[in-house]
């Protein structure tokens, strides 16, 4: 049937499309994450994390106009 055809190929398109650089964001080292954890670097560099994304209603949270 064309819609079992198209779901295949769908499938196969959207592996694909994935690349190691996606599945950085998807994959951890426990090791790594427990060291730094416990050497907690931020406590001592204020600048420490460069990025941080914030929703709009977390901003909103913060403010206070929930």
């Amino acid at each position: 049937m064309a819609t079992e055809s198209t779901k295949a190929s769908a499938t196969a398109a959207s592996a694909a499309s994935t690349n190691d650089d996606d599945l950085q964001y998807y994959t951890c080292d426990d090791t790594a994450l427990d060291a730094i954890r416990k050497s907690c670097p931020w406590k001592d560099d204020p600048a420490y994390f460069k990025k941080v994304s914030l929703s709009p209603s977390s901003v909103m949270k913060m403010m206070g106009g929930q």
